[in-house]
């Protein structure tokens, strides 16, 4: 009787650890909708992070799930990184979500670089996000004109220097179907802030290429020697902050060398109409040696250049007497916000020398008169 209740024991161990057993092998993650984390997942299959647009539109896919809820009850939202704080912008875009739990969102950007937040919420509160970075450039083409009718007239436009005070802004988009008439919205600062007032006109629709071509007119004449930044569709602008799409500095009226004329030269180049040509202190010493005399000295030069004139023997102040913006337009010192072409030739022991050449003439390829090495 004792050898009976000893085998029923072991069997009854036997059968207890079977079910134990199997209900570990049964309750398994791969075939159960029970997760131990339970925390809702987004991903983004298109576009790649860091893409970049020449059109305004942008379709995003992806999906949602979660290992406890389905996905019809899951939420998602689209917010954007405006001046550091996400803002929801669900409803400015068309969002759809099926049954399965892939989506696609599309929207209109405004040309530069923006960071999206897609966030998805389980029926808990439990929500987890996904950050993409993309930018829109739409813009196809940008120039400062005299003439539109004169493609010679046409400057390229970052950084351009010497920019006649009366100019306009031509600006070629591509356009994909967004693009309304009142659109796009130029905004033109100047280095100190002031708000320049421009008159905008559509002047051609063209079907083969889907572009819109675009004419910005100052109302009233730039100020010279001012460096102006030019902003597209940005609805708060902060010029130490805000990325610009271009910048330009003006021509200068005060250039002590501004009115001098060539032997046997009738011409005004006081007038702006001639001020490109010939470029005043800069260039042309062959016939105006008497700027010479700002730079060097010929009986007490301090070096084999015969540095020393009117502005001393350093470049900083052969250089900054007229770029200080009392006579030329104001230019960055050596100083961590200059812009430098070569960042690894640019150190604190750099001058304006180590880049540019002051002896060579304005043109319009190379208004910045920078070195060729």
């Amino acid at each position: 009787m004792k050898r009976m209740n000893f085998k029923r024991k072991i069997f009854s161990c036997i059968a207890i650890w079977s079910v134990f057993i199997g209900s570990l092998l049964i309750y398994s993650p791969d075939s159960n909708a029970i997760s131990g984390s339970g925390v809702p997942v987004v991903k983004v299959t298109a576009p790649n992070d860091g893409s970049v647009f020449d059109v305004s539109t942008v379709t995003f896919t992806g999906t949602i799930s979660d290992d406890i809820t389905t996905p019809d009850n899951l939420s998602l939202k689209v917010l954007e990184t405006q001046n550091g704080s996400p803002v929801d912008i669900t409803s400015k875009g068309v969002l759809s979500v099926s049954p399965a739990g892939d989506f696609s969102y599309s929207s209109v950007f405004s040309q530069g670089t923006h960071t999206l937040t897609f966030r998805v919420t389980d029926e808990s509160g439990q929500n987890s996000d996904l950050t993409w970075t993309f930018t829109v450039n739409y813009v196809k083409e940008m120039n400062l004109i005299k003439d539109i009718n004169d493609t010679s007239s046409f400057l390229s436009v970052n950084n351009m220097t010497e920019v006649r005070l009366d100019e306009e802004i031509r600006l070629v988009l591509n356009d994909d179907g967004t693009v309304q008439t009142s659109d796009p919205e130029l905004k033109i600062k100047s280095s100190n802030g002031k708000d320049v007032s421009v008159k905008e006109k559509l002047i051609e629709t063209n079907s083969q290429d889907n572009s819109l071509v675009y004419t910005f007119t100052p109302s009233s004449k730039l100020d010279p020697r001012t460096t102006y930044y030019v902003y597209l569709n940005q609805s708060d602008v902060n010029v130490s902050t805000t990325p610009s799409i271009f910048k330009f500095t003006t021509m200068s009226d005060t250039d002590p060398f501004l009115t001098y004329k060539f032997e046997n030269d009738s011409t005004n180049y006081s007038d702006p109409e001639n001020a490109r040509q010939p470029d005043r202190i800069h260039g042309y010493y062959s016939n105006t040696t008497n700027a010479c005399n700002y730079c060097h000295n010929t009986h007490n030069g301090k070096n084999a250049q015969l540095e020393g004139g009117k502005y001393g023997d350093t470049y900083s102040n052969l250089c900054m007497a007229c770029h200080d913006g009392t006579v030329a337009s104001q230019v960055d010192t050596n100083s961590s916000n200059h812009q430098s072409a070569d960042p690894t030739k640019f150190n604190e022991s750099s001058s304006c020398a180590s880049c540019h050449e002051s002896h060579l003439g304005w043109t319009k390829e190379n208004p910045n008169l920078l070195k060729s090495n």
